[in-house]
C-alpha cells in the first residue's frame, strides 16, 4: 500500500488535470477549436478556492520564483511534443539523490 502525503488546509497544492490536457488536443482537431481550458489547478489545502491558470510559478521559501509550470496547447515546449513542462529555475533531484543543476549552478 502506498502512503498518500497528508495535504494540510494551509498548504497551496497545484494539481495537473490530465483529462482537461486530452479535451484540449481534441477539440484542436475540429473545424473551428475552443479557446483552450486552462489545465493546472491551484488551491489552497484539499477544498480551498481553485484557481485555474496556463502558467504557475512555483516561489521558494524566500518569496522569489524557484519553478514555473507552463502549458502551451499545441505541443511545441519540447521536441517530443509536450504540452505541460516544469521549469526549475535552480536544479532539480531525482529520488535516488542524483541532482542536475542548471548550468549557473554546476560546481566548477
Amino acid at each position: 500500500m502506498i502512503d498518500r502525503p497528508t495535504i494540510h488546509p494551509g498548504q497551496v497544492v497545484i494539481n495537473i488535470n490530465r483529462q482537461t490536457i486530452d479535451r484540449n488536443t481534441k477539440a484542436a482537431k475540429t473545424d473551428a477549436p475552443p479557446p483552450p481550458e486552462p489545465p493546472i489547478r491551484i488551491q489552497r489545502g484539499r477544498h480551498g478556492k481553485p484557481l485555474n491558470t496556463r502558467r504557475a510559478v512555483i516561489l521558494g521559501q524566500d518569496g522569489l520564483p524557484a519553478a514555473t509550470i507552463e502549458y502551451d496547447p499545441t505541443g511545441h515546449l519540447l521536441p517530443c511534443g509536450a504540452r505541460l513542462v516544469i521549469v526549475c529555475h535552480h536544479g532539480a533531484e531525482t529520488a535516488t539523490g542524483e541532482r542536475v543543476l542548471t548550468t549557473e549552478q554546476t560546481p566548477v
